[in-house]
């Protein structure tokens, strides 16, 4: 058994990962560099001209991007207590 949170699986979470899911994270990358390098957004600067999945995938993984970083400062927390 596996567990994401919020979701109960019977099967590998890698077998969610489809090549559109793939393919709109690297959309993302891409819309994130060209926003650092030249300021610009990739669809412009409404969002509400955006794809929604394009904002599911960018608030998903800004979400996971949070995560990760407070178990890392847990993470390095704990080690400094002991």
């Amino acid at each position: 058994m596996y567990e994401i949170e919020d979701t109960h699986i019977d099967e590998c979470p890698r077998s969610y990962i489809t090549p559109q899911s793939i393919e709109l994270i690297q959309i993302t990358n891409r819309s994130k560099l060209a926003k650092e390098q030249t300021g610009a957004g990739l669809f412009g600067p409404d969002l509400a001209k955006y794809p929604s999945k394009f904002i599911d995938v960018l608030t998903t993984l800004e979400r996971e991007r949070i995560k990760t970083e407070n178990q890392r400062y847990e993470a390095e927390d704990s080690e400094r207590s002991n």
